[in-house]
């Protein structure tokens, strides 16, 4: 990075170690090559605009009326439809998109491919910085000196 450019990675950097000293939950050291990692990481979601929730899906139908040919043998179905499905108050919500707002819509499902990108980025990246979680495999053992009840199966908590 030259000029303007590695100015602004430098502030982003300063900004989100003071961001993380100033929240007290976590102190970290970041090596140059994670501070560099952290702030192309930055740089890219600052550049990312507005994205929409779920995933985008094509698919072919049946219409169910006994003479259409998508009834046929073999079936020539109705489509390709453009389906956007997500989750809305619990429950999952599909609709159907029509050709112009699919192509509107089409920027804003890959910026938030993209978002998702980065965070699993962030989240590599942190996980190099505070070290590796517990297994998924590992067991939960009780404090020395615990009474355990058996009648209770144990649970794990991370």
């Amino acid at each position: 990075m030259h000029g303007a450019d590695a100015r602004v990675s430098v502030l982003e950097v300063y900004y989100f170690q003071e961001m993380l000293a100033d929240s007290g939950e976590f102190e970290v050291e970041l090596s140059k090559e994670q501070q560099a990692v952290l702030a192309r990481i930055a740089a890219d979601l600052a550049r990312t605009g507005l994205a929409l929730p779920g995933s985008l899906s094509e698919g072919y139908y049946r219409c169910g009326r006994a003479t259409c040919r998508c009834v046929a043998d073999p079936p020539q179905l109705h489509g390709p439809y453009a389906m956007w499905t997500r989750k809305a108050n619990n429950r999952t919500v599909t609709r159907r998109l029509a050709e112009p707002e699919l192509s509107d819509y089409r920027p804003l499902f890959d910026n938030a491919k993209r978002l998702r990108a980065l965070i699993a980025e962030l989240q590599e990246l942190t996980l190099s910085v505070v070290g590796t979680p517990p297994t998924s495999g590992a067991k939960c053992r009780p404090a020395a000196g615990t009474k355990v009840d058996s009648s209770h199966p144990p649970t794990q908590s991370w």
